[in-house]
């Protein structure tokens, strides 16, 4: 069923800003966000409406400017959760960890003041976040139960591989996840940090020398046979379209993927990150496990959607 079609007892399916979410997901399942705002020394912007990840990675080149992101409070949760509820009797909102931002626990509390709404932590963030909210929404249209959805969700966690590189250690230094010692150690030899959420946890790891992002890749996509090869997202922020054809082409050295989606990341992840990170998010197949390509259920395509 199409979002044309869709019944008001449906399960709405809602998301924050911060996760990616192809364009196209959005349209197909009615996907409803609600926008974190980004605070700069220009003023305050809507993350994806006012302003967007480039603009912002254009304006942070100047190194005596700033950005901040801002998340939705309980109420502005409260009140976004009524609206929507307009449209269906049950909303599910999935956030990124609550590690990486505080939007969980403001949306948590909110839901205290309803009985038909559910908030779920994807434990994940960007574009690892935002196939969690495909997933949702295809399981819902499917007419699948929340306590279902919720299941199918929490195993997933087990099987997705969400991990990104950074440019350098600076965004993470300015946003306090790192000190200002241990920045300029990893700067000194030459290592460049690896975000790998697992577990409902940051992690990080290291990518070595020069060659980093070739080295990010391979480690990344080794053990071919595991990889579920029927979607592959990537996400990024402050990346030129030549660098965006390298990275297609070098994930392609490695492993064949039938769904490629590049997205630009949000605000709320780049002014934390930095410009020139990027992120690939896939599945690996469990041993024994039946079901070895989850997401054919999505269009064969070859372009990218932003």
């Amino acid at each position: 069923m199409s979002a044309e079609g869709r019944k008001k007892n449906s399960i709405l399916i809602s998301a924050d800003s911060s996760c990616d979410i192809a364009a196209e997901w959005r349209k197909r399942y009615d996907i409803r966000v609600i926008h974190h705002l980004l605070q700069t020394d220009e003023g305050v912007f809507e993350d994806r409406q006012e302003i967007d990840s480039d603009e912002l990675s254009t304006y942070l080149e100047d190194d005596t400017k700033s950005a901040k992101s801002l998340t939705p409070d309980a109420k502005t949760f409260e009140a976004y959760f009524t609206e929507q509820l307009q449209d269906g009797d049950s909303l599910l909102h999935i956030t990124i960890s609550h590690q990486a931002s505080p939007s969980y626990a403001a949306a948590k509390e909110a839901e205290q003041s309803f009985s038909n709404v559910c908030v779920y932590d994807s434990g994940d963030m960007s574009g690892g976040a935002g196939v969690f909210v495909l997933l949702a929404a295809q399981l819902a249209e499917k007419g699948h139960s929340l306590e279902e959805i919720l299941a199918a969700l929490t195993n997933f966690k087990q099987e997705t591989c969400s991990t990104y590189v950074l440019r350098g250690t600076e965004y993470l230094r300015r946003g306090g996840r790192m000190s200002s010692f241990l920045s300029a150690m990893l700067t000194a030899f030459l290592l460049h940090p690896v975000i790998v959420m697992k577990n409902d946890r940051i992690n990080y790891r290291v990518s070595w020398s020069a060659r980093y992002r070739e080295n990010f890749i391979r480690r990344t996509l080794k053990n071919r046979k595991e990889i579920d090869t029927s979607l592959l997202v990537i996400s990024y922020a402050g990346l030129t379209e030549e660098e965006l054809l390298w990275l297609r082409e070098e994930v392609e050295r490695y492993v064949h993927f039938d769904r490629v989606y590049v997205l630009l990341s949000a605000c709320a992840v780049t002014a934390n990150v930095g410009p020139g990170t990027f992120g690939l998010v896939f599945r690996r197949v469990p041993k024994g496990s039946a079901q070895g390509r989850m997401f054919d259920f999505l269009p064969l395509r070859e372009d990218e959607e932003g």
